[in-house]
């Protein structure tokens, strides 16, 4: 005796294709996600780019201002060893 089917399959080919089409969109979704991250990881390469400017840019402003702070306090020492000499030599 045949025993009727219970998942509404009416052969084992129905079966197969079902599967097969099932199995196709999965493939398809797995390729538009693949396609989805080769763009964000594009993005992010971009970004990293931008990111290594701006950390070359901010070390390179610290070392300038590092530079500034000394040639400043250089001439407020230069400037208060002329004073002190001029309120010497007037006094």
């Amino acid at each position: 005796m045949n025993k009727p089917m219970t998942n509404n399959y009416s052969s084992v080919s129905s079966w197969r294709d079902e599967v097969s089409k099932s199995l196709g969109g999965m493939e398809k979704g797995i390729e538009n996600i693949e396609k989805k991250m080769d763009g964000i990881c594009e993005i992010q390469k971009k970004h990293n780019g931008r990111i290594n400017t701006l950390e070359d840019i901010e070390s390179n402003r610290r070392a300038v201002q590092k530079k500034m702070i000394a040639l400043y306090s250089f001439i407020v020492v230069i400037i208060t060893t002329l004073s002190n000499i001029a309120f010497q030599v007037f006094n």
